[in-house]
Protein backbone atom coordinates (compact mmCIF):
# COMPACT_ATOMS: atom_id res chain seq x y z
CA UNK A 1 0.00 0.00 0.00
CA UNK A 2 1.48 3.56 -0.84
CA UNK A 3 0.45 6.32 1.15
CA UNK A 4 -1.66 9.43 -0.33
CA UNK A 5 0.61 12.00 -1.83
CA UNK A 6 -1.85 14.73 -3.53
CA UNK A 7 -4.95 15.70 -2.55
CA UNK A 8 -7.08 17.26 -5.39
CA UNK A 9 -9.87 19.57 -6.18
CA UNK A 10 -11.59 20.39 -8.62
CA UNK A 11 -13.88 23.12 -9.31
CA UNK A 12 -16.18 22.57 -11.97
CA UNK A 13 -18.24 25.48 -12.11
CA UNK A 14 -14.77 28.33 -12.44
CA UNK A 15 -12.54 25.09 -14.60
CA UNK A 16 -10.42 25.33 -11.84
CA UNK A 17 -8.21 22.25 -10.25
CA UNK A 18 -6.47 22.38 -7.19
CA UNK A 19 -3.55 20.46 -5.99
CA UNK A 20 -1.81 19.99 -2.40
CA UNK A 21 0.97 17.62 -1.45
CA UNK A 22 1.51 16.23 1.77
CA UNK A 23 5.18 16.98 1.73
CA UNK A 24 5.00 21.12 1.08
CA UNK A 25 2.25 23.25 2.50
CA UNK A 26 2.32 25.15 -1.16
CA UNK A 27 -1.21 24.88 -3.18
CA UNK A 28 -1.28 25.00 -6.69
CA UNK A 29 -4.06 25.26 -9.26
CA UNK A 30 -4.46 25.32 -13.02
CA UNK A 31 -7.15 27.15 -14.85
CA UNK A 32 -8.37 24.58 -17.00
CA UNK A 33 -9.86 27.48 -19.40
CA UNK A 34 -6.87 28.84 -20.65
CA UNK A 35 -5.17 25.29 -21.60
CA UNK A 36 -5.95 24.76 -25.48
CA UNK A 37 -7.30 20.94 -25.43
CA UNK A 38 -7.64 21.11 -29.14
CA UNK A 39 -6.90 18.16 -31.21
CA UNK A 40 -2.98 18.90 -32.39
CA UNK A 41 -2.40 20.93 -29.74
CA UNK A 42 -0.13 18.88 -28.06
CA UNK A 43 1.06 17.26 -25.01
CA UNK A 44 2.54 18.95 -22.01
CA UNK A 45 3.50 18.21 -18.54
CA UNK A 46 4.12 19.92 -15.13
CA UNK A 47 7.07 18.58 -13.72
CA UNK A 48 6.23 18.63 -10.17
CA UNK A 49 8.81 16.16 -8.71
CA UNK A 50 11.83 18.23 -9.85
CA UNK A 51 10.23 21.38 -9.13
CA UNK A 52 8.06 20.93 -5.87
CA UNK A 53 8.52 24.25 -4.27
CA UNK A 54 5.80 25.65 -7.05
CA UNK A 55 2.90 27.84 -5.64
CA UNK A 56 -0.14 29.39 -6.90
CA UNK A 57 -1.21 29.41 -10.85
CA UNK A 58 1.13 27.16 -12.56
CA UNK A 59 -1.29 27.29 -16.01
CA UNK A 60 1.16 28.73 -17.74
CA UNK A 61 4.03 26.66 -16.51
CA UNK A 62 3.15 23.33 -18.66
CA UNK A 63 5.74 22.31 -20.98
CA UNK A 64 6.12 20.23 -23.83
CA UNK A 65 6.60 16.84 -23.35
CA UNK A 66 5.76 13.45 -24.71
CA UNK A 67 2.58 11.05 -24.51
CA UNK A 68 2.12 9.28 -21.05
CA UNK A 69 3.36 5.54 -22.08
CA UNK A 70 1.05 3.59 -19.96
CA UNK A 71 2.69 -0.16 -18.79
CA UNK A 72 1.38 -3.16 -20.53
CA UNK A 73 0.48 -5.85 -17.75
CA UNK A 74 2.98 -8.86 -18.03
CA UNK A 75 1.04 -11.75 -16.86
CA UNK A 76 4.59 -13.52 -16.15
CA UNK A 77 5.85 -10.00 -14.34
CA UNK A 78 2.99 -10.25 -12.33
CA UNK A 79 2.57 -13.90 -11.22
CA UNK A 80 6.54 -13.59 -10.08
CA UNK A 81 5.81 -11.13 -7.77
CA UNK A 82 3.32 -12.28 -5.92
CA UNK A 83 5.61 -15.67 -5.16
Amino acid sequence: MNPTIWRAVADLTNELYFLESTTSPNVIWVDLGQIDFARGSGTRMLDLVNHPDRIGDVTMQFKPAPPFKPMVPDPERDIRARR
